[in-house]
């Protein structure tokens, strides 16, 4: 399972959802598949959504297709997410899950 970018991209949900949001999959998932191993793997690095929130646009400025965050950072205080957010939300969540389902595992995205 991996989470993270298109949450930023689309500008999609906030931090009060997002746990929620997680929490049911993983447990959806722990109904069919109660000890298969699960790693949980947040999103590799992307430069403009590690610490401004979306939504992305595109930006042809250069003359090249590339795109821009266009969110604040200052709206993250309110919830809005970033890649930053979202893996320590990630690491905690599944920290607070591993204590009684010892077959779910983290991975920052950033190590792969």
């Amino acid at each position: 399972m991996k989470l993270g970018i298109n949450l930023v991209n689309t500008d999609l949900m906030r931090l009060r959802a997002f746990g929620p949001a997680v929490h049911g999959f993983l447990d959806t998932i722990r109904e069919g598949h109660p000890t298969t191993p699960l790693l949980v793997i947040s999103s590799v690095y992307c430069r403009i959504h590690e610490d401004t929130p979306g939504p992305a646009a595109p930006d042809f400025s250069t003359g090249k297709m590339l795109f821009q965050a266009t969110g604040d950072p200052a709206e993250v205080a309110a919830g809005k997410l970033t890649l930053t957010v979202i893996r320590s939300e990630l690491a905690r969540l599944t920290g607070v899950r591993a204590a009684e389902d010892p077959n779910l595992y983290y991975l920052d995205g950033r190590e792969l």
